[in-house]
């Protein structure tokens, strides 16, 4: 099995709970509008790379945990490895958890979009095209 890498960004604040660079910035949207249509919301781009996206209400912000294969890292978004506060490493209890102590789930889950829902401690897969219907 390949090597995962787990990245972990919030929407709240540009560098200090996301990358301040590129695709960072459009991943999380320049404004509310942009926001519900980034990537991370599409349920086929998502699937189309292999990727493991958990997201999770923090206050008012949203979290993204990433799941990535690390060859589609290394190919698209190398300049996180620039940012290591975004790289989550397993705790001593193998479990891996991200900014606002969203959870990541198994690296061995299917690839799609996945909603934390903290008061229930469970996640939901998300059926629609994206993570708000549209």
């Amino acid at each position: 099995m390949e090597e995962k890498v787990f990245i972990s960004i919030n929407d709240w604040f540009s560098e200090r709970t996301y990358p301040d660079t590129e695709p960072f910035i459009t991943w999380m949207g320049d404004s509310r509008d942009d926001f519900y249509t980034t990537y991370l919301n599409s349920k086929k781009w998502v699937e189309e790379n292999g990727l493991i996206v958990i997201a999770g209400l923090a206050d008012v912000s949203l979290s993204y945990n990433i799941i990535a294969p690390k060859s589609w890292v290394d190919k698209n978004i190398p300049q996180i490895y620039d940012y290591p506060k975004f790289i989550m490493k397993p705790d001593k209890d193998g479990e891996v958890h991200g900014i606002f102590n969203v959870p990541f789930i198994s690296a061995d889950s299917d690839p799609g979009i996945y909603f934390w829902v903290d008061e229930e401690e469970c996640f939901e897969k998300i059926k629609e095209d994206s993570l708000f219907g549209y």
